[in-house]
């Protein structure tokens, strides 16, 4: 992983002392997503944009698919455009942190941004 895609990651256990009733998973995008989340709240680091930005379940199609060759290659924007479509997801967010963009700044806009979530 390079240190501009880990971003999130890093930021992880913050985000976990701001939002203590939330729990914050790390998974592959390979792997499957947890069963059982009819919701979801997803934190990325996303290429192509300049400032934390929220997508939701109605923005999946800007999400880039990669060539399938084999069953390894089914990698998350594939999985939410498929789970939405046969209705497992019903409401998804993603919290897109830019490619490189400096921890301290993500962390206080990913809270921003999961602050306005909050009902």
């Amino acid at each position: 992983m390079h240190k501009e895609d880990g971003t999130a990651v890093r930021i992880m256990p913050l985000l976990e002392k701001e939002f203590p009733m939330h729990e914050f998973l790390v998974f592959d995008p390979n792997e499957s997503i947890p069963s059982g989340c009819e919701k979801l709240l997803i934190i990325d680091v996303v290429k192509g944009i300049t400032k934390v930005e929220v997508l939701t379940e109605k923005d999946i199609h800007r999400l880039r698919d990669f060539p399938k060759v084999g069953m390894h290659d089914f990698d998350l924007a594939f999985q939410l455009k498929m789970l939405t479509n046969i209705g497992i997801i019903k409401e998804i967010h993603i919290i897109g942190i830019p490619y490189g963009m400096d921890d301290n700044a993500a962390l206080e806009q990913a809270i921003t941004a999961i602050r306005a979530l909050q009902p």
